[in-house]
């Protein structure tokens, strides 16, 4: 059973948990200031002799008790521990690849409705094959990479949007080494991006000149 929508300023990051931590006592925690609607708290590896990764994501019911949250368990000794609560970070926007070419936004858009709810804005790149796609809560956006999208008879790629970077940061910038982790740890470019996909993710900060992927994407 998936875990219900909340808005993106209920949810809450907590970090420096120490690594014996149960999710009940990390929820037994956070709940001295209110009730929470669910709590993800990531296991660490079998045999690492460890309970946790040493953070978790929480979503409480309205953003008047996430701020709360954040206010008490700033620099909060816990078990020893300095533990920080601090906003989640939106994880709403999709970036979808394989898609057909001939595809009109319209059809786009409809098809994506019907297949995964919750979606509140899509920007195709018409005829190139792909698109960036938004949701109403990290939750609606995280079902929907688990949903198998056939358009055409193809499957999709589909993944999480990478962060924008600030633009302060990148006004500094004219050249730059790109790449990104997957979602199993690897280091690399997914197989299936192309130059003129990553020429349109970074024009939105600035005029690209050149993209040059390597062969080796996964190094």
């Amino acid at each position: 059973m998936s875990a219900p929508d909340v808005p993106f300023d209920a949810e809450v990051f907590v970090g420096g948990l120490p690594h014996d931590a149960t999710e009940e006592e990390v929820k037994a925690l956070l709940e001295e200031v209110a009730p929470l609607v669910h709590i993800r708290m990531p296991r660490a590896p079998p045999g690492s002799g460890k309970e946790n990764k040493g953070y978790a994501f929480a979503a409480y019911h309205t953003a008047q008790d996430a701020t709360a949250a954040i206010e008490r368990y700033k620099n909060y000794d816990w078990k020893g521990h300095n533990v920080g609560v601090t906003p989640s970070r939106p994880r709403n926007e999709l970036f979808l690849g394989n898609l057909p070419k001939w595809l009109t936004a319209e059809d786009f858009e409809a098809q994506m409705r019907e297949l995964t709810p919750g979606l509140i804005s899509v920007d195709l790149a018409v005829g190139r094959g792909f698109a960036f796609v938004a949701y109403e809560s990290n939750n609606a956006a995280e079902r929907a990479t688990k949903t198998p999208i056939v358009m055409d008879g193809t499957s999709l790629t589909v993944r999480f949007r990478e962060p924008k970077v600030s633009d302060n940061v990148l006004g500094t910038i004219t050249v730059a080494w790109v790449s990104a982790v997957s979602a199993a740890g690897q280091p690399g470019l997914p197989e299936d991006m192309t130059e003129e996909e990553l020429s349109t993710i970074c024009s939105g900060h600035g005029a690209v000149e050149r993209v040059c992927i390597t062969e080796s994407k996964g190094a």
